[in-house]
């Protein structure tokens, strides 16, 4: 490559061949951008860049303080909530309130679509649009189970769309994003093998028989031990645990994370069987709707494709 003393180079120069400019490129500037929501793993979040984020995240006690360069709003919003976004940022959104309007229909005329549903799919369709090389994902943890899974599929086609632009991505500790139900790809995983949830272990660790024959004891014990929760993490994830009645007790956490667990078939069963006998009686609480859905449901729908 040739070189210039005190002097630019003319130019087109570096332009001269192909070896040049993939050379010139690997110089370029990473153009890094955080898109930041107000699920758990905001907690991560490392405030190392430009930041973009959701309507009033910027009151979650991590948040407060930080800088934050644009907030984003689709919603009507009340006067007062206004005012306190553009305190922090200007607001990008097509409504009134809009500091700078989102240019949807030129989003809309590039890509081919107007398949958003929330404002972090029209988030990350405007990053693609203005040539971000890299997207930190944060906040936006989208569980399994949770209202939020009509709306996982769109965030997850737009990253699928950054993706084939060639931007890399940075998808938060603990979030559901670009994960399967139980962590495993299809065909190839293994349904006794699962992601779990802090909430989601208590759960479980209520739901499993606390007394049974030597077998069920004996079965039983080492996946107790195994889902119950370490001194490092009633710490790290700030877990309280209280009783609230006559044998009931209640779960709180501070920074909610999940992980995989490998359970075993026969416990896998025992969970699915207690699971389905509870909703065949209407007593399926609402606060077990993500374990049904991933002990029952994800398993009855591999069933029937395999049967196909």
């Amino acid at each position: 490559m040739r070189g210039w003393v005190n002097s630019s180079p003319p130019l087109g120069v570096y332009m001269k061949d192909m070896d040049d400019a993939i050379a010139l490129d690997a110089f370029k500037p990473t153009k890094e951008l955080i898109l930041l929501a107000k699920g758990d793993s905001r907690k991560h979040c490392p405030f190392d860049t430009e930041v973009w984020g959701l309507n009033n995240v910027f009151l979650k006690p991590e948040v407060k303080g930080k800088r934050i360069d644009k907030l984003f709003a689709f919603d009507p919003l009340e006067a007062d909530y206004i005012s306190a976004m553009k305190q922090v940022a200007p607001i990008i959104s097509w409504q009134d309130y809009a500091d700078e309007k989102y240019p949807l229909d030129e989003i809309v005329k590039e890509f081919g679509t107007e398949f958003f549903t929330n404002t972090i799919c029209y988030m990350i369709a405007l990053a693609i649009h203005q040539s971000y090389d890299k997207l930190k994902i944060y906040g936006v943890d989208m569980p399994i189970g949770s209202e939020y899974i009509n709306e996982k599929g769109g965030i997850e086609y737009w990253l699928g769309v950054a993706q084939d632009r060639g931007i890399k991505l940075e998808i938060a500790p603990g979030s559901q994003l670009l994960r399967t139900v139980n962590g495993q790809i299809y065909g190839k995983r293994d349904d006794n093998y699962i992601m779990l949830y802090l909430w989601e272990r208590f759960a479980l660790l209520g739901l499993l028989p606390k007394v049974g024959n030597i077998e069920i004891v004996k079965l039983i014990r080492p996946v107790k031990v195994l889902l119950e929760f370490t001194d490092v993490e009633v710490v790290r994830h700030g877990i309280q645990i209280r009783p609230v009645g006559t044998g009931q007790m209640s779960f709180q956490c501070s920074a909610e994370h999940s992980q995989p667990f490998y359970l075993g078939e026969k416990i896998c069963k025992m969970i699915t069987d207690s699971l389905v006998k509870l909703e065949q009686a209407s007593n399926l609480p609402v606060n077990y709707l993500a374990l049904y859905e991933k002990f029952v449901s994800s398993r009855r729908l591999e069933t029937e494709r395999g049967e196909e």
